[in-house]
């Protein structure tokens, strides 16, 4: 086992919310459940994720970028309802 890897908190709080986005049922409630996301209506969750990650503070000379990439197994058709989803998932 490696000694030296390190867990981003926020990396993994944004692929579980990719992960909430694309589940129903009792997934979706164990997800909303562990990460809070029943305090955001269900259909203000990906604007509420954009305003998230965009940040508020637009006069910081500080600036963090984030890169996430979601990959299905070859063979793997993701729904179109859900790439849509995320592709609205804008933080430019």
């Amino acid at each position: 086992m490696k000694d030296d890897i390190v867990y981003s908190a926020y990396s993994m709080f944004l692929a579980f919310s990719l992960l909430y986005i694309g589940s129903k049922n009792e997934t979706k409630q164990q997800l909303s459940n562990v990460f809070g996301f029943s305090s955001v209506a269900e259909n203000h969750f990906v604007e509420f994720m954009s305003r998230l990650m965009k940040g508020s503070d637009k006069e910081s000379s500080v600036a963090v970028e984030i890169a996430n990439g979601l990959w299905g197994a070859e063979n793997f058709k993701f729904k179109d309802e859900y790439l849509e989803r995320i592709n609205n998932w804008n933080v430019e």
